[in-house]
């Protein structure tokens, strides 16, 4: 089969030694692959739940020459298995605009040379991500390192971070932990946190031994590029005593009363032992931890 070309066309053929006189009818030129050109990277969805993304391709031919006079060739894309579109506007390298939803896709493109018949096609892989903003998401508490101080060995204690998006769309998280393994995650953290709304964090120490010194580091990555780091470190303690005196003003330990006293001591994981009156009338609170 021979297909017929423009009178411009043919001029310009001409020159590149392709025609003869005012002739108007060349060999084909056969496809043989095709390069898929857009999307480049990942399309980022900022507002909605998609977002439109142009779709683009070189098809290569047998003779390179032939690329410059391909009104005959048409290029057919497919996301996911569903057509999408064709164009045979190979000046804007072939661009149909497609509509992609967040998550992984398969973009398929196929070259038709209709002169010839011959056929090429390609696929690739891609993921759209949704992306609420560099710093649409914020930790609360916002402190880079978390200690939890001295535990007892064999105890257990939990620190608990926010991760709030301030942004209009989900973000795309997960959470790792890395180091010591006395530090865990309560649960695994992954998925998505909603605009608007914080998702909870809750890492627990357990010291094996005491005496010893524990590090970690908290990571928490996300699908449009922010990243946050937060060191963790704890010691492990043994078991032991402690006391502390009330007055007859119902006082203690740096002006606390005993309500007060009795609540933290449970707060920071001692057992309470109750209270002895000595000689001076003061109350001696002793407990173990």
């Amino acid at each position: 089969a021979r297909r017929q070309y423009a009178p411009f066309e043919v001029a310009a053929l001409r020159d590149l030694g392709y025609a003869v006189g005012g002739e108007s009818v060349l060999p084909n030129c056969p496809v043989v692959g095709i390069d898929l050109l857009e999307p480049r990277e990942n399309p980022r969805i900022t507002s909605g739940d998609r977002v439109a993304v142009t779709l683009t391709a070189q098809p290569l031919y047998a003779d390179g020459s032939c690329a410059l006079v391909t009104a005959t060739t048409e290029v057919s894309y497919y996301l996911d298995g569903v057509f999408q579109g064709k164009s045979s506007q190979d000046v804007f390298r072939f661009p149909v605009v497609a509509q992609v939803t967040a998550g992984p896709h398969t973009l398929r493109a196929v070259a038709v040379e209709t002169a010839g018949g011959s056929t090429a096609e390609t696929t690739i892989t891609f993921t759209a991500v949704y992306d609420p903003g560099e710093n649409a998401l914020t930790l609360d508490p916002g402190d880079p390192v978390q200690d939890f101080g001295r535990i007892r060995a064999g105890k257990t204690a939990s620190r608990t971070i926010q991760l709030r998006n301030s942004g209009s769309v989900p973000a795309g998280i997960s959470v790792t932990l890395e180091g010591d393994s006395v530090f865990t995650l309560s649960e695994p953290v992954s998925g998505t946190v909603l605009p608007g709304q914080a998702t909870a964090i809750t890492v627990r120490f357990s010291p094996t031994a005491k005496n010893s010194a524990y590090q970690g580091t908290l990571r928490i990555n996300t699908d449009h590029g922010q990243l946050f780091t937060v060191a963790l470190s704890g010691k492990g303690g043994s078991a032991g005593l402690f006391q502390c005196g009330m007055d007859g003003s119902g006082r203690a330990c740096g002006g606390n009363s005993m309500g007060d006293l009795i609540t933290l001591v449970a707060a920071m994981g001692f057992v309470w032992m109750g209270t002895v009156w000595n000689r001076r009338r003061y109350t001696v609170i002793r407990g173990k931890y």
